[in-house]
């Protein structure tokens, strides 16, 4: 028996051989009894040493299961030591953060007593915009006289607006956008506005 028939049992007992290889073993075991008792006993080794390589884990297992059960006491008398440190820190950094929370709190408390609302120099004063909306876009607007007069960008102030003619496309703060017109504006424009991609809502 040749080397490279020896090489296809090995590869068979270890599960890595491919399939045109098996087939080449299979039709050589059926043919020869040489390679068939070759491969038996290869078959037979494998499972041996399997066996005495499982019996030698049980045996290194149970062992080390004797040698942890003496240090099991010194083990679990540490853990607890660390576990009384870990606690002891928990609270302590707990106690100093609730302290200077506790104390930040009150100075707090202090200014808002004092002047109404915090003095703080890094702080600068919020923004508030009158009215509800701005004038996206306008075509050939003119607004009534008591009105104003309004420009693209503009914050529309709260109250009644009236246009004489023209289209204003407005933008409502809460996402609503409104196109309004007077009857001085023809189809066209009207197309032409919605050509430029602005559908508008009537």
């Amino acid at each position: 028996m040749d080397e490279s028939m020896r090489s296809l049992m090995l590869l068979a007992i270890d599960q890595t051989i491919c399939v045109d290889d098996f087939e080449r073993l299979q039709d050589a075991i059926e043919q020869s009894d040489e390679v068939r008792n070759e491969y038996l006993a290869a078959v037979r080794l494998c499972e041996s040493l399997s066996d005495i390589a499982g019996e030698e884990e049980e045996s290194l297992t149970q062992s080390a299961e004797i040698s942890t059960f003496g240090s099991q006491s010194h083990w679990s008398l540490r853990s607890l030591q660390l576990m009384i440190a870990a606690a002891t820190a928990v609270i302590l950094v707990g106690g100093v953060a609730f302290w200077f929370g506790h104390q930040d709190g009150s100075r707090r408390q202090k200014q808002m007593a004092v002047g109404g609302e915090a003095t703080d120099t890094n702080s600068t004063p919020e923004s508030v915009i009158a009215g509800h909306a701005t004038l996206r876009r306008s075509v050939d607007v003119r607004w009534e006289e008591k009105s104003g007069s309004y420009r693209e960008g503009d914050v529309l102030p709260a109250g009644v607006l009236q246009l004489d003619q023209g289209l204003a496309e407005i933008d409502f703060f809460c996402g609503v956008t409104l196109a309004v017109f007077n009857a001085a504006l023809n189809s066209d424009e009207l197309q032409n506005l919605y050509e430029q991609g602005r559908p508008l809502g009537y």
